[in-house]
């Protein structure tokens, strides 16, 4: 069974012996089963290539797949990188916003500096101006006493200066 030949009846050769080289070539392929080799290994290449064209139709359906796959990939860093400025944003914000309280509270101090100054200047003038005013009042009524004082000397020294007749004129 393991020698080729065994598949050599009297039919076969007497083809073999007498036949042409040809049909020499198609006996020793039958015998050793290259054709049936040959046969496996042409099936096996069309098997290949038809999986190579099934691979190529599966890549050419996978490539708007991957393409979307890589743009929406893209998309997902960019919101990534977006959703990190937006912190960042905020965080300026937030720092920004206690800047300017921390700048407004040091004007307000600064302001309620200046007018707890003016204030006491203001209780300083008030206290001034109710001392001038007691002055004031004492002042008149020196004034106004020193007046009358003045009035009723002058009026004396006319009184003796005049004659009495003044006074009979009166009568």
């Amino acid at each position: 069974m393991e020698n080729p030949v065994a598949v050599l009846d009297q039919e076969e050769a007497k083809k073999f012996l007498m036949g042409k080289p040809s049909d020499k070539y198609n006996f020793f392929c039958k015998a050793t089963e290259l054709e049936r080799i040959d046969r496996h290994y042409a099936s096996t290449q069309d098997s290949l290539a038809d999986m190579n064209e099934s691979q190529n139709g599966v890549l050419k359906t996978l490539r708007p797949q991957e393409e979307l796959t890589a743009k929406l990939n893209a998309e997902w860093q960019e919101c990534q990188a977006l959703e990190k400025l937006e912190i960042k944003v905020t965080d300026a914000k937030v720092r920004l916003l206690w800047c300017l309280h921390r700048i407004i509270k040091e004007e307000e101090t600064k302001e309620l500096d200046k007018l707890d100054a003016f204030c006491e200047k203001f209780e300083k003038l008030e206290t001034r101006i109710a001392e001038y005013k007691k002055k004031a009042k004492e002042g008149e009524d020196a004034d106004a006493q020193a007046e009358k004082e003045a009035s009723v000397t002058k009026l004396s020294d006319e009184a003796q200066v005049r004659p009495p007749q003044t006074a009979t004129h009166v009568v």
